[in-house]
């Protein structure tokens, strides 16, 4: 028997809890594998193709851009902001899960497991961008304890806090689609004090969910107004339209 046709139990899987199978291989013991989900988890945690330069949306062969970005070009208050948003997961149904228990039931260790994708889009897309987490308002920090989107930014860099949010708004996910197109709420103000942080740079919003995009443009807002040079945003997943039902998954 080879050594490369052996196995060995690892850590548990943070989707699941199931050990990890880890093959006995010079390589590995060289150089151990830093996957925190398990095969079968991972298989279902799929990789965004290459779509909508704007959003990562998947696209029709005869499109160049998504629905949505181009809605958001023609948009009086928000066109503009963003220079792109990268995504790497879609928001399916494992997915879903996996974030709710992340972000509701308090189990932080799964971004984990986000870690290495993540990492991984930054040095592909924003390797010089500075990352801004999206804020959280005092009460929803305060009831889920800390912010998922400081802690993805975390695995690229020194999170840069300029972005506040005041008040708990309505949640996006709750907004219609045409409120988020046309309204003009601000719900993210710029941390007067930090102006020299950002001044002239390339700012990355990190997020965990892309929607529709409104979001991040509102928050890109305040901090080209502070002299930012550009903003762009990298979140962990994407919801996707489907043509025939008109929402999102």
């Amino acid at each position: 028997m080879h050594l490369r046709d052996l196995t060995a139990t690892g850590p548990p899987c943070l989707a699941c809890h199931t050990p990890i199978a880890q093959p006995v291989s010079w390589r590995a013991l060289l150089i151990p594998d830093k996957d925190k989900f398990c095969h079968a988890c991972r298989s279902q945690l799929c990789l965004l193709p290459e779509g909508c330069p704007g959003c990562s949306h998947p696209l029709l062969p005869q499109e160049t851009s998504c629905y949505s970005c181009r809605k958001w070009d023609q948009s009086l208050h928000w066109r503009g902001l963003i220079n792109q948003n990268v995504a790497i997961y879609p928001y399916n149904d494992f997915c879903r899960n996996l974030v709710a228990r992340w972000k509701y039931r308090g189990d932080a260790a799964i971004a984990e497991g986000f870690r290495p994708a993540f990492v991984k889009a930054y040095k592909r897309h924003f390797p010089d961008c500075l990352p801004v987490p999206i804020p959280l308002a005092p009460e929803r920090l305060l009831e889920r304890g800390f912010n998922q989107a400081e802690q993805l930014a975390s695995f690229v860099g020194e999170p840069v806090n300029v972005l506040k949010r005041p008040e708990m708004a309505e949640k996006q996910s709750k907004t219609s689609y045409a409120g988020r197109l046309n309204g003009d709420s601000r719900p993210f103000v710029f941390d007067n004090h930090r102006e020299f942080a950002i001044k002239d740079r390339h700012l990355l919003l990190i997020d965990d969910i892309y929607t529709t995009g409104a979001t991040v443009r509102k928050a890109a807002r305040p901090l080209l107004e502070a002299g930012a040079a550009a903003v762009s945003a990298l979140t962990l997943a994407r919801a996707v339209k489907l043509a025939d039902e008109g929402g999102f998954v």
